[in-house]
């Protein structure tokens, strides 16, 4: 029967076990932005009369490019009326291209606290906290209702 010490195995295995808890239980990196959850957005929501809250894949925001200077001058004239939310926290390329173009981000979405938005983003308005429309960013129709309600 051949000699086989499996101290080092185990050793081994226990360094993997460590190394993985370690990694595993680690702090997520502090990118600054709130993490919001179904009462959050409620509460975003109901923040202003009308409220327009803009979903994006962070990778996928910048196909929204010829609206957003729109989306962000409403912004500006009406504080609190558009917010920039995104599914998963930015890379770091991600981060630098929105600061590049100035598309602030208010928030990373909880899983489920809002649908999953569609390609090139979503768009949800809120009137008096209630849900008025939402779908698509592309979609003509809901553009010429998003531009008609959140007119100066």
């Amino acid at each position: 029967m051949p000699y086989t010490n499996r101290r080092p195995i185990r050793a081994l295995l226990a360094v993997l076990l460590c190394l993985a808890a370690w990694y595993g239980c680690a702090p997520a990196p502090d990118d600054g932005l709130p993490r919001l959850a179904g009462r959050d957005v409620s509460a975003l929501a109901a923040a202003s009369g009308k409220v327009l809250l803009l979903v994006f894949e962070p990778a996928d925001c910048l196909a929204c490019a010829t609206d957003m200077p729109q989306w962000l001058s409403v912004r500006r004239r009406s504080p609190g009326s558009v917010a920039i939310l995104v599914t998963r926290p930015p890379s770091a390329a991600e981060t630098k291209v929105f600061a590049r173009y100035r598309i602030p981000v208010d928030g990373v979405l909880g899983r489920g606290a809002l649908p999953e938005p569609a390609r090139g983003g979503s768009a949800f308005l809120y009137v008096n906290g209630k849900l008025a429309t939402s779908g698509a960013l592309d979609r003509p129709e809901l553009q010429t209702t998003l531009h008609r309600e959140l007119a100066p």
